[in-house]
């Protein structure tokens, strides 16, 4: 069977446009206006997160009589869009790495309560520290939105469970900004 190089140009440019529909050209999720990136950057792509948020039982710093969930970092595995393969991993620092060898680390500039009153809250991040490979190269700021659960428990922390770790589950979108 003969192809024209009509139809193997329609073929490929089908194929490319399939790929596209999965990465936003915008956030799915709007930051509310102090955690926009800052202008001169663009909307890059987003991640969703899927782990936990770790928290430790310690006595407060101001009342060692009371007691508190202290943050200690998160733990999750990074998916892009509807698709369940694990392309990376967010953790202590806070990090990103990529499967292909991408890895920044962000520092929060802001922070917004999350809609979700039962949620961790939504931030801005600017990158620290870039490795400068793969899909996290010139990334620049990161926001966390879309936040569901992950909270430090209400009880539960107190002299008898002191050191005592919880994992809370939690997801997230991260929205990365270039």
């Amino acid at each position: 069977m003969k192809l024209s190089l009509h139809h193997i140009y329609l073929s490929a440019l089908s194929i490319s446009l399939i790929g596209c529909t999965s990465m936003p050209s915008q956030p799915t999720t709007l930051a509310p206006a102090n955690l926009q990136a800052p202008a001169e950057q663009s909307f890059a792509f987003e991640l969703a997160a899927k782990g936990v948020q770790i928290y430790t039982c310690k006595a407060n710093s101001k009342d060692a009589s009371q007691y508190e969930w202290a943050f200690v970092a998160p733990e999750a595995e990074l998916f892009r869009g509807t698709q369940m393969e694990n392309i990376g991993l967010h953790g202590a620092g806070p990090f990103w790495s990529m499967n292909d060898g991408g890895r920044i680390v962000g520092e929060v500039v802001a922070k917004s309560d999350s809609p979700n009153k039962q949620a961790i809250p939504w931030l801005l991040l600017k990158v620290k520290m870039n490795s400068g490979l793969g899909e996290f190269a010139q990334v620049k700021s990161i926001q966390r939105v879309a936040t569901a659960e992950g909270k430090a428990p209400t009880s539960g922390c107190d002299a008898m469970n002191l050191g005592k770790e919880v994992r809370i589950p939690y997801t997230a979108t991260y929205n990365f900004f270039r």
